[in-house]
């Protein structure tokens, strides 16, 4: 089941409710990965190098609020990759200053508001 966030790579965190949302961090091929920043991207794919250090300050608050991990689906964006998620034509994700996140057991319309 796709989540309807931007990333074409995206998965839904939350498919599985009755196992609490849980999940794995691996370094298998395709799973999700740690970056230097401490942000757990979900592939290797997901750029969050560049990711301004006050966005990464909010994303790693929103974990402490939740008491979990948070993933970044989608990160920087070139302008073409931009295109190809249908992302907006001037979006921060092309100035490294937007992330697409999930947080497990959290729905995507909380973490909006």
């Amino acid at each position: 089941r796709k989540s309807g966030l931007d990333d074409e790579s995206d998965v839904d965190l939350n498919e599985d409710e009755g196992s609490g949302g849980s999940y794995q961090v691996a370094s298998a091929a395709g799973m999700a990965r740690l970056a230097p920043n401490g942000l757990l991207k979900q592939n290797e794919s997901v750029d969050v190098a560049c990711l301004k250090p006050s966005l990464v300050r909010v994303l790693k608050t929103i974990e402490g609020h939740y008491g979990r991990k948070m993933m970044v689906t989608s990160g920087y964006r070139d302008p073409a990759r931009n295109r190809r998620a249908n992302g907006a034509k001037n979006s921060l994700h092309m100035y490294c200053a937007a992330a697409d996140i999930q947080v497990p057991g959290v729905s995507k319309w909380e973490l909006a508001n």
